[in-house]
């Protein structure tokens, strides 16, 4: 379906339009230029063109590297941001501290107080992005914002919280890191509480014995936040 036709340029006596057939999504469209002169003999005339629309970047998503947690995310978490274009190649990070710039490609996050702050970058990809929320950010709604090194920035925002508690996983859906701690008869004999079955982590059945046992789930987990100490009394 062919879109109206829209003044693009005039001058003296002469007037361009553009018609589009498709759209207004991204891709390559088959167009039609139409000169008009007053006047003059053949007008208008008529040319065929392909405009090529560039489709707007999707935001990016955040997730938590390790644990599983979700908004908030406290500062200093190691959070993984996926994506278009977020970054002209692949680059990790080869010393510390933290460089906040690789190959040009940057992150700053803005806190709730309007603090910008430099991110602490471990990695970063055309589809993925590993960056630390820095220390000192401010609770409340954060914009994070991407710049890659041929100047194009994305922004999405993330809420930052005290704490960010969570369990580290073992597969996608969530089977938690844990062993299986029975006591019998003194002795603690440590148990995986998955198994390797055809190259995949599934959790395995755990038995809780008679009942002269006990049986303790050991299972290992963050809060993603630097301890504060409370002053002595």
């Amino acid at each position: 379906m062919a879109r109206p036709l829209a003044r693009i340029g005039r001058g003296s006596g002469y007037a361009i339009g553009l018609s589009q057939s498709g759209g207004p999504g991204g891709g390559n469209y088959a167009a039609t230029v139409q000169i008009t002169a007053a006047g003059a003999i053949g007008s208008p005339a008529s040319v065929g063109v392909t405009r090529v629309v560039q489709a707007a970047a999707a935001p990016f998503t955040f997730a938590l590297s390790t644990a599983g947690q979700v908004e908030p995310f406290a500062a200093q978490s190691i959070v993984l941001a996926y994506g278009n274009d977020l970054a002209t190649g692949a680059a990790p990070a080869t010393s510390l501290p933290l460089p906040t710039s690789l190959d040009d490609n940057t992150a700053a996050v803005t806190d709730s107080g309007g603090a910008a702050r430099p991110a602490p970058l471990f990695y970063v990809s055309p589809a993925q992005v590993n960056l630390e929320i820095p220390a000192g950010t401010a609770t409340g709604s954060a914009p994070v914002s991407i710049r890659n090194q041929n100047g194009i920035t994305q922004t999405a925002t993330v809420q930052i919280g005290n704490v960010s508690p969570g369990f580290f996983q073992l597969n996608a859906s969530g089977l938690v890191a844990a062993w299986v701690l029975p006591v019998v008869s003194g002795t603690q004999p440590l148990q995986p509480a998955y198994r390797i079955a055809s190259g995949s982590v599934v959790p395995l059945p755990i038995s809780v014995g008679p009942s002269t046992e006990q049986v303790y789930l050991e299972m290992h987990g963050t809060a993603s936040a630097t301890p504060t100490r409370s002053p002595r009394p």
